[in-house]
């Protein structure tokens, strides 16, 4: 179909065509209608037996060569149009895991910042912990130092009001008042010591 088209469409321009370029050639050299009229037809002839030629010769091998042109750029755009799919499908994979790895790293951010947030309440509250431990070790050593200080001023105090009575009373109480005075605070520690 192609090839008997095409063949018809090259021998009506030829033949309308070559007409008016020889008589358009023979007006500018000036040559006489006859002549004119004579180089048209075997221009006309000359171009139909070429293209008899041509088409007992080589015009087969002509339009396969045109149709395996054609059907080669055929497969060559189809060919495209696969590879360019492909290349899509690719592209919107590679977004996908593009978008993927984008989600992971942001959940990572995520996580590592919550570790450390607990990280950072756990080393405060350790601190909190261990402070409230030395201010506890703190106040009961101060406590104890206190009391210690204090026992230590009832005892100085004590000795010296001792001193001072046993002064004062060993003046006014006789041997007797003495005895009685002892066998009284023997028997007040026994029964302390005994409930």
């Amino acid at each position: 179909m192609f090839a008997r088209s095409s063949t018809l469409i090259v021998v009506l321009t030829a033949g309308l065509l070559s007409p008016a370029i020889c008589w358009a050639a023979d007006d500018a050299g000036g040559h006489e209608a006859g002549v004119r009229g004579d180089l048209a037809f075997w221009s006309l002839v000359t171009f139909v037996g070429f293209v008899l030629v041509i088409r007992k010769l080589g015009w087969q091998s002509f339009v396969d060569g045109l149709e395996g042109r054609e059907k080669a750029q055929n497969d060559a755009i189809a060919e495209a149009e696969s590879k360019n799919q492909q290349a899509q499908a690719s592209l919107s994979e590679q977004r996908g895991l593009m978008e993927a790895i984008d989600e992971e790293v942001r959940e990572r951010i995520a996580e590592a910042h919550r570790d450390a947030e607990y990280t950072t309440s756990e080393i405060s509250a350790s601190a909190r912990r261990e402070s409230e431990l030395l201010k506890d070790r703190a106040l009961g050593e101060i406590e104890r130092t206190r009391d210690q200080a204090l026992h230590e001023l009832f005892d100085s105090m004590s000795a010296r009001v001792v001193d001072q009575a046993r002064l004062r009373l060993s003046d006014r109480l006789s041997g007797e008042d003495h005895e009685r005075l002892i066998s009284e605070a023997i028997d007040y520690i026994a029964s302390h010591n005994a409930s």
